[in-house]
């Protein structure tokens, strides 16, 4: 609930951030005849698309696993990954408090991303030695957290000033990304069983997403001053990383769907297969009560009649109910 509190505040701000053009992209966007509140509008959309996406998949894990540490872990990760793309940057233009929680709130969803590297799908160290890659990782962030929090409170994607500093911090988030996903390929080598490795194939993919969206994101700003200093560059570099990194983190929900769905991750395929089975079984009995209903009630006027058409549907649909719930049953397994 805070994470969606959190976004239905955040969207009007950052569509006024964005179509007021007061980032430096407006004039170049204006000159090329593109329309800013459509502009605005559209990647506003796109943001809230892809966390609401991080949502629905973190609220099945929560709901079905939230007896074991990990898969709860990971949801909590996923509801605020979120924060990560600009939606949330218009607030820290209305209220300078969130100028300090939203870094922090990032960088804590950052490291957990990190720690999900060393720690999926059963949360152990594997290898064991991979937990030094956390402490690395914790202690870069407070030697650097001056930097680190001025990139994390500048996530958006058409910055004003965007800096060669903060193009390497981010190319340093990419390579420590790139590194955890390495971990992930020694676990699947060597240690995964057959199902974890069917299970982890499809988490790696949006893994894979992600970390590749990441460096290219550093290495644009590190390496290609004109999207640093340019109106042209830093409009180029919106329509570019935007739509990458959120189709990334889209694709990243659907091959963790993926996962569940074909290779039963943490046996969540089960809840999934009872909500599309009790889902489809009370449409169908609600609509086929109400049908009943009406077209018994339209042949049996009066007082009477009426009485009689409610007995006569309810009677059908519960000698319905039992087919019903067998095709409804298959229609689900098929999916």
């Amino acid at each position: 609930m805070l994470a969606l509190f959190l976004m239905a505040t955040a969207v009007p701000y950052r569509y006024a951030l964005l179509a007021s053009g007061s980032s430096g992209y407006g004039s170049t966007a204006q000159d090329l005849g593109l329309s800013l509140p459509v502009l605005a509008f559209v990647f506003t959309a796109l943001e809230v698309i892809t966390w609401l996406s991080f949502i629905v998949v973190a609220g099945v894990i929560a709901w079905h696993k939230n007896s074991h540490w990990f898969p709860c872990f990971i949801a909590l990760t996923l509801t605020f990954l979120g924060v990560m793309p600009p939606l949330v940057d218009g607030l820290m233009t209305v209220n300078p408090v969130w100028q300090t929680v939203i870094p922090a709130l990032r960088a804590l969803v950052y490291s957990g991303m990190l720690a999900m590297f060393c720690l999926f799908p059963d949360g152990r160290f594997v290898p064991s030695w991979s937990r030094w890659y956390l402490f690395a990782w914790f202690l870069f962030a407070l030697i650097f957290w001056t930097y680190m929090s001025t990139v994390f409170s500048e996530m958006s994607m058409i910055p004003d000033m965007p800096t060669l500093p903060n193009g390497l911090v981010l190319l340093v988030i990419g390579v420590l990304a790139t590194i955890g996903l390495l971990f992930q390929f020694i676990r699947y080598r060597i240690y995964a069983s057959a199902e974890q490795r069917q299970q982890t194939k499809w988490y790696l993919y949006g893994m894979l997403l992600l970390t590749v969206s990441s460096l290219v994101n550093g290495l644009s700003l590190s390496l290609f001053p004109a999207l640093r200093d340019t109106a042209f560059g830093r409009f180029l570099y919106l329509l570019g990383m935007e739509t990458l990194l959120m189709l990334a983190g889209i694709g990243f929900s659907v091959t963790i769907t993926f996962a569940i769905l074909r290779y039963r991750l943490w046996d969540i395929d089960l809840l999934i297969n009872r909500t599309l089975v009790y889902g489809l079984l009370t449409g169908g009995i609600i609509g086929l009560y109400s049908l009943l209903v009406g077209g018994f009630g339209f042949f049996m006027q009066g007082a009477q009649g009426q009485a009689a058409a409610l007995v006569a549907a309810t009677g059908l649909t519960l000698v319905a109910l039992q087919p019903a719930y067998r095709q409804a049953q298959r229609l689900a397994n098929r999916l």
